[in-house]
């Protein structure tokens, strides 16, 4: 609503200007009243040129903004257009065969990660744990390995701790 008063209200400064100058002199006009007509006739005409050289700037950004981009649709329907069905499978392919491989580099960090911290626990908590030797027997028992290896192998290494 202001918006639209605001453009009434200029439309009639506007007309009211206009109609004033170029309203004929009479003849009681004076030189001075004829000069001040024509020095706001001039500033009326660079104001004008300005808004009239400021718009052709605007539109000048914008001509070059859409020519750039139908520079970048051209190119994007050309290739496209060039793209096959093999090149397009290719290209399928060999990014399925770096998400396998980055998949089982994942898996193995993992893997050695667990390994790691398997290791640690060995060395720094089951070895001093007395449940320790029991569960080396256990696990010999099911894995076949002969009791004594296993127990000297146990005996050696809590003899170098100390």
């Amino acid at each position: 609503m202001k918006t639209f008063e605001r453009n009434t209200s200029r439309r009639t400064t506007f007309q009211e200007e206009r109609a004033r100058l170029f309203a004929t002199p009479t003849s009681s006009s004076s030189k001075s009243s004829i000069a001040n007509d024509a020095a706001s006739l001039q500033q009326s005409l660079a104001r004008t040129q300005k808004l009239l050289s400021q718009e052709l700037e605007r539109v000048s950004h914008v001509a070059s903004a859409i020519e750039q981009d139908g520079k970048v649709l051209d190119k994007t329907m050309t290739q496209h257009q060039t793209m096959n069905v093999k090149q397009a499978k290719k290209a399928l392919t060999a990014l399925e065969r770096e998400q396998q491989k980055e998949q089982r580099i994942l898996m193995a960090s993992v893997f050695f990660f667990w390994c790691v911290v398997a290791y640690v626990l060995w060395g720094r908590i089951l070895t001093h744990v007395p449940l320790f030797d029991r569960t080396i027997q256990l696990l010999s028992k099911l894995v076949q390995l002969p009791l004594r290896k296993v127990i000297e192998t146990t005996n050696q290494f809590r003899q170098t701790e100390l």
